[in-house]
């Protein structure tokens, strides 16, 4: 089994982040670094930088929303964050295509700005590669995310604690997922098809296969969460 840990997104530099993220990282062949051409970043991490995509359409109102999630349709219809949660996936997609052919099984992708619980990662992406599945953590309201210490949680979501709106999603904060799995995002892209956040990294990672992805609540939170970190951040800059 040979295992890449891919970084994406904006560069967000939090105090303890790289020795927090040895619970995963160590049990990597390689670990990789990318954000957007432009963007900030801090040494000694060598980044991959790609040209960030222009996103001129609402990933709001593409018809699989209107048709999948009609709830977030009418409720985020034309919000612009949708454009920038779509860059994510672009992201990540990137870097995957970026090593696709150094022969990974398992690509772990991180956030910058995630701190992450004690459990057994080493299981988790043994689970992945084995299963075939696709394990991703975070959370499904704001209430949820912000939760002291709930990267200590792994909370599979349920009726009680509203984490049934989930269903049919993939959670975005990290994902553990088949090198092979992670395809098709660009083709989307281009054709102004390309869902945002939970609802994207589905049809990249769950759609086109028959395995049931396993979401997470927990397991990460977002470094800004933390009560010994402020909260807001400075890209490329020690906070």
């Amino acid at each position: 089994m040979k295992v890449a840990v891919c970084y994406s997104g904006l560069y967000r530099h939090f105090k303890g982040w790289v020795n927090n993220h040895k619970k995963i990282t160590d049990f990597a062949d390689s670990v990789y670094y990318s954000t957007w051409e432009g963007a900030p970043t801090e040494p000694p991490f060598d980044h991959v930088k790609f040209p960030e995509p222009v996103v001129d359409y609402d990933p709001y109102s593409v018809p699989l929303v209107q048709e999948r999630w009609p709830r977030i349709y009418n409720a985020y219809q034309g919000s612009p964050r949708g454009k920038w949660l779509t860059k994510q996936i672009i992201a990540h997609q990137l870097i995957c295509d970026h090593i696709a052919d150094k022969g990974y099984d398992v690509i772990v992708r991180l956030r910058y700005d995630i701190w992450l619980g004690n459990h057994d990662w080493k299981s988790m992406i043994e689970k992945v590669y084995n299963e075939n599945i696709v394990i991703s953590f975070g959370g499904w309201s704001g209430q949820f995310d912000t939760q002291p210490n709930v990267c200590e949680q792994l909370v599979e979501p349920s009726r009680k604690n509203g984490g049934l709106k989930m269903e049919g999603r993939i959670l975005d904060f990290a994902n553990i997922h088949p090198a092979n799995k992670m395809k098709g995002t660009m083709d989307l892209h281009n054709n102004k098809q390309l869902c945002c956040a939970t609802m994207g990294f589905t049809q990249v990672l769950g759609d086109p296969y028959p395995e049931q992805p396993i979401n997470y609540g927990g397991g990460v939170m977002l470094t800004r969460y933390r009560t010994d970190q402020p909260n807001t951040h400075k890209p490329g800059t020690t906070l």
